[in-house]
């Protein structure tokens, strides 16, 4: 690995050219030279990683190869320089990971936390974002519905995202998620066991099919999603395989026609929760598995059928 993090932006000539060997390296760069035009970075054939901590304002770095960043953000009650972030990549190629924290809170107990907007832009199609965090009091990606996270991919034209909480000690809060037009499916996933995971707001005015799965790591914490504003949405599919999903509303969706559930396994805790929404297009509701499913309130003026034949625990 490669650690030029204590190199500030004039130890580094202005366009610098980083190139990196084969076996697959991090390269740690200083918060100044990830700004436009400071340093382009070519990978190798391994998996390649750029580092970089202390990020408010703009980041745009130019790399080819390079198939993951990790980046941190400053904090809002520790750094008084905290502003609006943009994290851009239309400069990259081949990004397909970004792993995303915030310093820890060092005021005591409380969540670690951003109060401005982050916007993320262009990532390479299929791309992971991981919202997660080393405070263990837990990490939130806005803390009121003005501090919004936004996805889009405008120059790349993207078309599907995945989101989960890899690397987070703590309950992670995305406060108020928006995906850019150009994007159609998503993916969203408890990837940590025993810690909760939440969106409290998703929009996507593109999206024609949404997954919401808790099934990769066993006991992992409750996922919920709620506030979706998705009108071109035919298809949603629930996984709670190995920890409890919750969709406490899905707001309007009255292009959605087919939901797909599965309750999991009832001592992983799987169980499928939906407590509110409305769509007037949903024909048929499909649920399996040996975990619980319920719905305490949804509108849904069009539905045919609910087969929960295959559910053996608690419907």
């Amino acid at each position: 690995d490669v650690n030029l993090s204590n190199l500030v932006s004039d130890e580094i000539a202005t366009g610098a050219s980083i190139s990196l060997g084969d076996a697959g390296t991090k390269l740690t760069l200083n918060a100044a030279d990830v700004v436009r035009d400071a340093v382009t970075v070519t990978g190798g054939s391994g998996t390649d990683t750029i580092a970089t901590s202390g990020i408010t304002g703009t980041m745009r770095v130019a790399s080819t190869g390079v198939e993951a960043y990790s980046v941190s953000l400053l904090e809002t009650d520790t750094d008084s320089s905290l502003a609006a972030s943009i994290l851009e990549f239309r400069d990259t190629s081949g990004v397909v990971d970004l792993d995303l924290a915030i310093k820890a809170d060092g005021t005591g107990s409380q969540a670690a936390d951003i109060d401005e907007t982050l916007q993320i832009s262009n990532l390479a199609n299929g791309a992971t974002v991981s919202f997660g965090g080393a405070d263990t009091n837990g990490t939130d990606y806005g803390i009121t519905s003005g501090d919004s996270t936004t996805i889009d991919a405008a120059i790349t034209g993207a078309t599907s995202i995945n989101i989960d909480n890899v690397g987070a000690a703590g309950a992670v809060t995305i406060e108020d998620l928006n995906l850019g037009s150009t994007y159609t499916t998503v993916e969203v996933s408890g990837e940590v066991a025993s810690t909760a995971f939440t969106v409290d707001a998703m929009t996507g005015t593109g999206l024609t099919g949404i997954s919401v799965n808790n099934n990769t790591t066993a006991s992992a914490g409750t996922l919920t999603v709620s506030a979706i504003t998705a009108t071109s949405t035919d298809t949603l599919s629930v996984d709670s395989t190995k920890g409890a999903v919750t969709l406490s509303n899905l707001g309007t969706m009255n292009s959605l026609e087919t939901l797909t559930v599965n309750t999991g396994v009832a001592a992983s805790g799987g169980k499928t929760t939906i407590t509110a929404g409305t769509s007037t297009s949903v024909d048929t509701i499909t649920a399996s598995g040996t975990g619980a499913f319920e719905i305490t309130d949804l509108t849904a003026a069009s539905l045919d059928n609910i087969n929960a034949s295959g559910v053996t625990g608690t419907v």
